[in-house]
């Protein structure tokens, strides 16, 4: 497998469509044909490896011929000097188009079934003059997986739930448009809905791709509109897990896209998001999927440029032309974005664009402008190729920040003034700050509006381990520069946030201003500016929902008191915050409050509605918008009436995937500063581009936007400093630490006031990396004290059944206490739950092959804490006739385990009782064991399984122990593994840390702790120490992963030797699907299983899951929402900087390799070296 490979996938609205069956055969018979050079030129200068060309006429006596021809004299043949390209995978099937339905469907009186008359195009199935016409080709330079394909021409149009299909009417007619007959036969898909599984280094991207038909050619019955929403929304609920259970395709297979597989969607959509036709928006069903990435969005300077030079409808677009990719007419629709290539949230995008060249560039005569001469109208379409670059798997990983520390801090009085070139006017108003690595040097921006001096930014160098006493040293100041090389003039704008380029400039914020009184107003902006000389290099365009409008309510015409503002961003409460993601590619800035139209500003009871602006760096163009709430005022002003605020004031980008940490400020006047830090995630957030106006939705369309996910990291009233905190402004990374962890710099705005100074604070931080899940299980799993007991269902360990005979169709066994044991698939489909009622399963853990009555099962074993016993279940690979997969073959003499000598009192079955547990199959006698630990005890035995030889299964206790701990420490014990093969048994005791014993039943009493918590002086784990789980490499090696609850992190150490540690990762966010949090069991499996999991999977439990549902706890809230999360073992390995390990062959596990523990006469080889419980007190 490959790392960090790019596939490009790209759509292309070609227009090589004929007017008469078999035309498009004829004129590629010949390399002379002018369009298709045209076309085939810019396929070879755009180079794609994936390729949807849509209207390619199908050809039913050889759908094939078509394609050679177009491959062997065009695409294999250079076009003006470009490389040629060669496909090597295509694939072309049926359309709809032209077929015809039988019926009147335009209602025009007239049932037209012979192609070529006239009317026959639209009763067809789809519009079409003959079979074919406006048909798909998919061209591939990667495998297709045939054999997995899936095609959906004949699903019919009224099998949606809910469709729009009885809904088309004329206005005020209660007679539908289509009859019942023709309703019953219509099919969806105007041309074809495919899914084509592309093959990419192991892994499997699915080409989702269609071509629903133009929103327009009806009336006011809006038939195809409604058809063209339809036809999007297959796709939408194709890809969203427990929505696409209705979909059939044309084989006969039923349900939607398997969860956790990666897609592209492509395809010409013709619908644009802002304008045109479209029936509600259509394409939004997409756009606003959290399952799809839709960052990086394709843009050209010369969709830009025509929008304005043709005019007509242009001029009154909402829509951004720079992402346009059609050239349609001026005067109706105009130019628009209705062609599409959208990954799975899984997918990193690394660019992007549309082929649409500006007038001046030569490549221009391959797209040009409307020519009727021209066959179709233009030298190639009028539709624009356009083309996304994907980091194919394993997905990137994020970074998270589970904790920082205080290192120290240091303070200048308002009036300091700087020593050396630093010292032109006295230090003050640092609002934000950035750090340049290479030169470690920060650069702080100054937000004095030139009234002081000239509006300025300082460098300055700082040691975070040593800031309180060497303090900060600041070296120069440099004075910005409008466009024209002018110093700013007074109040010509209000600098308040600064971040790096790997160019050699900074872009700055101006939060503008909307200060009626004063009769100024204007608009924020975002500059980028050189480092050196101050001076202004470009301008990043400010969406226009954000620019101040003030009313002249007073009719003066001029602005000053008695006028009213009605929207953009509020007077001092805009741009304060920017950065940009490592990779230089987005660039984040945000509005300190809401914006005028969004909703008030904070209160002491409910926060303020900030968007977050993000930015495309490459294409210079603002993307997307988030909703951040930010927190309520902190505390009551003193007194009442005096001022108050809260707001979003500077943001840091933490990884390429959205992550980010937040910094808010509220102050209260007579209290002082509240300074929090969040970690905020913008995966799965929905993007609010759309909405100019938050207080114009309704109730119902407010509660479906998704606001960013945030995570207190940090609130610096905990730090009880004895200056208190200034008006903290600023935040960014500093210099790496001498022991490894990142550093962070805060800094404050003074305002250059007497009673104020200026704040440089440094904190620690360790900086995770994050795997980036793919499944979670459903529904959701909720302990929820007000519901009967034996419905609180509370996840907790999970165990993964590997099917032999179809890898891909193994299973999830799981623990969720109250509730019972749930069974799932690898899609995260709930198959079975088993709840015998008075129980509350604790942790389970599964062998294969014992024997039972003279034949091999597979069984699976969970504690029962609430009447300390174990529960034993035969694992069936597929149901029984009963449907279960789990059948409980518990002898019925089993009795309580730790309710009697030679465990110590006091006794009971529901308090300390058995808790975590393990299973063991001894290499050397091949008996099965079971391990199990007592709950508030260090106490564990081991029992040896047996048959009873009435289909059942006992146990007979072999050896017992007590895991020793440290004064004043909770003994507890819960997560165990046993390594299969190197005969090692390894607990994790909460509070101390992980333990390591000899697994054989002779393998005595006394372990080996081989890591500590970290406030006994370990370094990784945070207690509690929760699951713990192994992966199985070649003779030996690979990795013991342990779940470090307390910081939200998993640690990896070698399998093999003293277990050394290798690094740290925590489970981030990916589309939909939260990080992981509060994590309790995990498991990992080496093994292939299936498409979705090629190289293993881990799965977790999520101990607070999201949607929250909140529940007071002791005058406290806490989520009760718990799941499972699976991630593929890829996702994880290269998460560290030197990969682990992808080991798909070295481990199975029903045949485990027991000879590398053992030597020639089967004992022990290397046995365990003693560490003194002193060594850990």
């Amino acid at each position: 497998m490959q790392n960090m490979d790019t596939i490009r996938f790209s759509q292309f609205n070609a227009s090589l469509n004929r007017s008469a069956e078999g035309q498009l055969i004829q004129d590629l018979s010949t390399p002379e044909n002018a369009q298709a050079k045209s076309v085939a030129e810019i396929i070879q200068r755009t180079n794609p490896d994936v390729l949807l060309i849509n209207e390619f006429d199908y050809y039913e006596p050889d759908p094939y011929k078509a394609v050679e021809l177009f491959q062997k004299n065009y695409l294999s043949i250079s076009q003006n000097g470009a490389n040629p390209t060669e496909y090597r995978y295509a694939y072309i099937a049926p359309s709809n188009t032209g077929i015809s339905s039988g019926f009147d469907l335009n209602n025009d009186g007239t049932v037209v079934t012979t192609p070529g008359t006239r009317g026959y195009g639209d009763d067809a199935f789809g519009f079409g003059e003959f079979p074919g016409q406006y048909g798909m080709l998919l061209l591939s330079k990667y495998p297709i997986d045939t054999e997995n394909l899936r095609t959906f021409q004949t699903f019919l149009w009224k099998d949606i739930p809910e469709s729009l299909l009885p809904t088309i009417a004329l206005p005020d007619s209660d007679t539908p448009w289509y009859s019942p007959e023709e309703q019953e036969a219509l099919r969806l898909s105007s041309k074809s809905h495919w899914d084509v599984p592309i093959l990419v280094n192991g892994e499997t991207i699915h080409a989702l791709v269609s071509h629903p038909t133009p929103p327009t050619f009806d009336g006011l019955e809006d038939r195809n509109g409604k058809r063209n929403y339809d036809e999007i929304r297959f796709w939408a609920d194709y890809i969203t897990p427990g929505k696409g259970d209705y979909i059939y395709d044309d084989a006969g297979n039923k349900g939607g896209l398997v969860a956790g597989s990666r897609f592209v969607i492509m395809g010409d959509q013709n619908a644009d998001p802002f304008d045109g036709d479209s029936y509600n928006n259509a394409i939004r069903q997409l756009l606003l999927n959290p399952g799809i990435n839709t960052n990086f969005i394709p843009s050209s300077l010369g969709g830009s440029q025509q929008a304005i030079l043709q005019g007509g409808a242009n001029l009154n677009h909402r829509g951004n032309p720079a992402f346009d990719t059609a050239d349609f007419a001026d005067t109706a629709p105009g130019n628009l974005r209705v062609d599409y290539v959208l990954p799975s949230a899984d997918l990193q995008i690394n660019n992007s664009a549309v082929f649409w060249p500006l007038n001046t560039d030569p490549l221009f005569r391959l797209v040009g402008t409307f020519e009727p001469t021209l066959p179709g109208g233009y030298p190639s379409s009028d539709h624009k190729l356009i083309w996304v670059d994907l980091q194919i798997p394993p997905t990137e990983a994020g970074k998270t920040v589970p904790e920082v520390d205080f290192l120290g801090q240091t303070v200048y009085p308002t009036g300091f003034i700087p020593g050396g070139a630093a010292g032109t006017t006295a230090l003050g108003g640092l609002s934000g700050i950035t750090y340049d690595a290479a030169n470690n040097v920060f650069y702080a921006i100054s937000d004095d509006r030139s009234q002081l001096a000239p509006a300025r930014f300082y460098t300055l160098t700082a040691d975070p381990s040593t800031i309180a006493t060497s303090g900060a040293t600041f070296t120069n100041v440099i004075t910005l520069k409008d466009a024209n090389g002018q110093e700013f003039a007074l109040n010509t704008l209000d600098p308040e946030g600064i971040a790096l380029t790997n160019n050699g400039t900074v872009f700055i914020s101006s939060e503008g201003e909307a200060n009626i009184n004063a009769g100024r107003v204007s608009n924020p902006f975002i500059n980028e500016f050189s480092l050196t000389t101050g001076q202004q290099i470009r301008s990043l365009p400010v969406p226009t929902k954000f620019l101040p409008v003030i009313q002249d309510t007073n009719g003066n015409g001029v602005v000053d008191t008695g006028d009213t503002q009605v929207s953009g961003i509020r007077n001092n409460l805009a741009f304060e915050s920017l950065t940009i993601a490592p990779d230089q590619k987005f660039l984040y800035t945000a509005t300190e409050a809401s914006l005028f139209q969004d909703g008030s500003i904070a209160s002491l009871n409910e926060g303020s509605r900030s968007r977050i602006l993000q930015y495309n760096l490459v294409s210079g163009q603002p993307e997307k918008e988030y909703l951040y709430i930010t927190d309520p005022i902190a505390a009551p002003p003193n007194p009442a009436t005096g001022f108050a605020d809260s707001g979003l004031v500077d943001l840091l980008a933490l990884d390429n995937r959205g992550t980010l940490l937040s910094l808010e400020r509220s102050f209260s006047e007579g209290v002082g500063n509240t300074i929090k830090i969040y970690e905020i995630s913008l995966q799965g957030a929905t993007d609010i581009k759309y909405y100019d106006s938050l207080n114009a939705l309704s109730s119902e369309q407010l509660t479906a936007i998704q606001p960013v996910e945030k995570r207190l990291l940090l609130n610096l009233n905990s730090l009880n400093l004895p200056t208190g905190t200034d008006n903290i402004e600023g935040i960014s990374f500093g210099p790496k630490l001498a022991d490894g962890r990142q550093s962070i710099v805060l800094v404050s705005d003074n305002n250059f006031s007497q009673t104020q100074f200026t704040q440089i604070i440094a904190l620690g931080a360790d900086l995770v990396p994050t795997a980036a899940p793919t499944v979670e299980t459903r529904p959701d799993l909720f302990d929820d004290p007000t519901l009967p007991r034996d419905q609180r269902a509370d996840a907790d360990d999970p165990a993964i059944y590997v099917n032999s005979t179809n890898p891909e169709q193994s299973l999830v066994l799981t623990v969720v206490k109250n509730a019972g044991l749930r069974v799932y698939d690898l899609s995260g489909n709930l198959l079975e739950e088993i709840n015998p009622g008075n129980i509350r399963y604790n942790n389970i853990d599964l062998q294969y092959g014992f024997d039972l009555g003279g034949h091999p099962v597979d069984i699976a074993v969970a504690t029962d804490r609430n009447n300390d016993k174990l529960a034993i279940f035969k694992i069936n690979s597929h149901p029984n006739a009963s449907g279960q997969y789990l059948e409980d073959i518990t002898d019925s003499s089993l009795g309580t385990l730790f309710q009697s000598s030679p465990y110590e009192p006091p006794y009971s079955p529901s308090e300390r009782s058995a808790y975590g547990v393990a299973l063991y199959r001894s290499p050397v006698t091949n008996d099965y064991y079971v391990f199990t630990n007592r709950r508030e005890t260090g106490d564990v035995a081991q029992l040896k399984l047996v048959d009873k030889g009435n289909g059942k299964i006992g146990t007979e206790l072999v050896r017992n122990f007590t895991v020793p701990t440290t004064a004043g420490r909770d003994p507890q014990l819960e997560g165990m593994v046993t390594d299969q093969e190197l005969g090692y048994l390894y607990i994790g005791q909460e509070d101390v840390g992980i333990w390591k014993y000899q697994a054989e039943p002779n393998g005595g009493t006394t372990g080996v702790l081989i890591d500590k918590v970290k406030d006994l002086g370990g370094k990784y784990l945070e207690d509690d120490v929760e699951g713990l789980t192994i992966y199985y490499g070649n003779q030996g090696t690979g990795y013991l992963l342990t779940s470090s609850q307390g910081d939200n992190t998993f640690v990896a150490y070698t399998r093999e030797g003293n277990n050394d540690f290798l690094g740290r990762f925590a489970v981030g966010n990916n589309g939909p699907i939260d990080s992981v949090q509060e994590s309790d069991g995990a498991d990992v499996i080496n093994v292939p299983l299936g498409s979705n999991f090629p190289y293993g999977v881990f799965v977790t439990q999520d101990g607070n899951n999201l949607p929250a549902r909140l529940v007071e706890d002791d005058g406290e809230f806490e989520n009760v929402n718990t799941n499972f999360k699976l991630v593929p073992w890829e996702n994880i390995a290269y998460a560290f900087p030197t990969p682990l390990v992808l080991d798909t062959t070295s481990y199975d596990p029903r045949n485990p390799s027991p000879y590398y523990l053992f030597d020639s006469n089967n004992t022990i080889a290397s046995p365990l070296e003693v560490t003194s419980l002193g060594d850990i007190a």
